[in-house]
């Protein structure tokens, strides 16, 4: 299958990327790329010693720790340019686990691919350890954002149910976006729309990629007959503190909202503040249930 690339970034987990990265050619015989984003650790060392001896497996030092898109447009610019025989990169976290529905799974890329080539993506059922769904993404605005927030928790239960209705049907469907986790990208059609936003370190990159699609007409498509596991945070920092991760998603919160008119903004602005402070006052009840409960 030389037509397909699988692109992993890796930060200071060097085993997690080297596990996915033999467990996937040990199901399919295709290239690989692994941008280590300049760990702080020896992770490029281990790396490039588990793969010396394969030649299908590329691994490339970033030159600086720039997040979740520009990582991985140094990989896909890699692709582009020195692997001319590849049309479609996978994108994968290295917490992904990858079973022998690896495969079948880019056979039906490759077949939805070829039926429009204006197809930008493709991405499987995505769930967590917790058996949660993390995929299909729904479409994303600064006034849907709000009222999200301001119907809090139903607006959830409505999304929860919209995921388990796309998940429940058997043949793909176009959707405004997927799980970053995993993906599977139309090579040429990505370039068009410019890979990723490298403005992002981390967080909305995916509903970004929704956003470009839509007005580059370029399908995104949901194909639930393969799944996988996203054991979620194996590849974010456990060092990360609630401080960082506010001043990260914010920061990339700002990206996505420059993709909209500035008349709108303010709602976005509005949206933000106020699923910030419903998750602090979720924050504070779990806690102080907790501390009751120890009381007792």
């Amino acid at each position: 299958m030389g037509e397909f690339c699988l692109l992993v970034v890796n930060y200071n987990t060097y085993e997690q990327t080297i596990a996915l990265v033999r467990q996937a050619l040990r199901i399919v015989d295709h290239s690989v790329v692994v941008v280590d984003n300049c760990s702080s650790n020896d992770s490029l060392l281990k790396l490039q010693e588990a793969f010396r001896a394969d030649d299908r497996v590329h691994v490339l030092a970033n030159t600086s720790n720039t997040g979740y898109g520009q990582g991985n447009n140094v990989g896909l610019r890699f692709v582009k340019t020195e692997l001319g025989q590849v049309e479609y990169v996978v994108v994968s976290n290295n917490d992904i686990v990858l079973t022998r529905a690896y495969r079948s799974f880019l056979l039906y890329c490759r077949d939805v691919f070829c039926s429009d080539d204006r197809t930008l993506a493709i991405g499987p059922t995505i769930r967590g350890l917790d058996g949660g769904y993390q995929s299909p993404k729904a479409a994303t605005g600064p006034g849907r954002d709000l009222f999200y927030s301001l119907l809090y928790p139903i607006s959830y239960l409505v999304e929860m149910l919209r995921q388990r209705i796309f998940v429940s049907r058997r043949h793909p469907s176009k959707v405004f976006s997927l799980n970053g986790s995993f993906w599977c990208f139309d090579l040429k059609n990505f370039e068009k729309i410019g890979f990723f936003d490298e403005r992002t370190f981390l967080y909305w990159e995916e509903e970004i990629v929704g956003i470009r699609a839509k007005r580059h007409c370029m399908p995104i498509v949901y194909d639930p007959r393969a799944a996988f596991v996203h054991k979620h945070g194996g590849t974010v920092s456990k060092e990360v503190t609630l401080r960082n991760y506010y001043r990260i998603f914010s920061a990339s919160h700002e990206v996505l909202l420059s993709y909209f008119p500035l008349s709108l903004r303010w709602l976005g602005h509005c949206a933000f503040r106020s699923r910030v402070a419903l998750a602090y006052a979720m924050k504070c009840a779990i806690e102080g249930a907790r501390r009751l409960r120890n009381a007792v």
